[in-house]
Parts: structure tokens; sequence; C-alpha cells
């Protein structure tokens, strides 16, 4: 069962508040077929620094794994 764009967005706004701008995608490739892409927000809310990267089978777990590194990457733990 897909997930609503209410969904996404809520959790993108969550992602943000942390201090990461984060963008989804869907794969073209088997396997993993949902990715993330999170950057730390810098001045402006433009994106500075590293790029972290994840990937998921569904986009449930996407939403999760997206929330999961950015609380890891604000809590100073290792991805």
């Amino acid at each position: 069962m897909p997930i609503s764009k209410e969904a996404k967005r809520r959790t993108a706004q969550h992602i943000r508040r942390l201090g990461y701008n984060v963008m989804f995608s869907k794969l073209a490739r088997p396997g993993a077929s949902y990715s993330f892409a999170l950057r730390k927000r810098g001045r402006f809310g433009l994106s500075t620094g590293m790029t972290y990267i994840g990937a998921a089978a569904s986009e449930a777990s996407l939403l999760e794994s997206a929330l999961g590194t950015a609380q890891r990457l604000v809590q100073g733990t290792s991805c």
C-alpha cells in the first residue's frame, strides 16, 4: 500500500526541523526500490556538507530510515 504524500511531507518537515534537507526518490533497480538523501541545512536553508544516502524496499521503511538517520546524525551517533 503506497504511503500518502501527506505522510512524506510530514516526515520531510520533521527532518527539516532537525536541521537536514531530505529528498525521496523511487529507484529503477531491483532490490532497494526507494532511496533518500540527507544534507545538512546551512544558511538560508541551503544544503551544505556531506550527503547521506540510504535505500529501502518499501515506502514505509524509507520514511522510518530517513527519520532515524537524521536523528542519529543530530545525536552524533554512527549511521
